[in-house]
């Protein structure tokens, strides 16, 4: 018997079943792309090629953990843990006091331009727009492998506008 295929985008954003009964975490593996600046030309604006190409994988990846649960309709906390790998460039030292904590990833890309291609890429299929996300807790650190690693839940309360 053949494997089901996942929905379609078009048939997610339909979607409209239930709220999750608890947090939905997925990765991303390798290092995130951060969000770039719209750019103009031709007479207008228009997002750049690679900034697309990885909203599109983010859309794909969450379209998978959130298969029969999105988008939902009301608040959302995200919880979004961006681990870098260390330089290559660091000696072995330095390299093992990053994966210990001893060094802190205080350098480019900021992480709300990685935040912001992330809440893009997500809008559709976790939830309607990213104006729903209420609660963002955002850590960066070194880890062996460069990914993100996000947790979206479901909040209680009444929406203030029923999108």
């Amino acid at each position: 018997m053949p494997k089901p295929k996942p929905p379609t985008a078009k048939a997610v954003a339909q979607m409209s079943g239930p709220p999750a009964p608890h947090a939905i975490t997925f990765e991303v593996a390798g290092r995130m792309m951060p969000k770039e600046r719209a750019r103009a030309g031709g007479g207008h604006h228009y997002t750049p090629k690679d900034t697309r190409r990885a909203e599109e994988a983010i859309r794909e990846i969450t379209r998978v953990a959130f298969h029969g649960y999105g988008p939902w309709r009301g608040a959302v906390r995200v919880d979004l843990d961006l681990i870098l790998s260390p330089p290559e460039s660091w000696s072995a030292r330095r390299r093992a006091r990053a994966l210990e904590g001893e060094v802190v990833p205080t350098s480019k890309p900021d992480v709300d331009n990685w935040q912001k291609a992330l809440f893009d890429g997500a809008e559709g299929v976790a939830y309607r727009n990213d104006s729903q996300i209420t609660e963002v807790v955002i850590r960066k650190r070194y880890g062996p492998r460069s990914k993100a690693v996000v947790t979206m839940t479901p909040l209680p309360g009444e929406p203030a506008y029923a999108r």
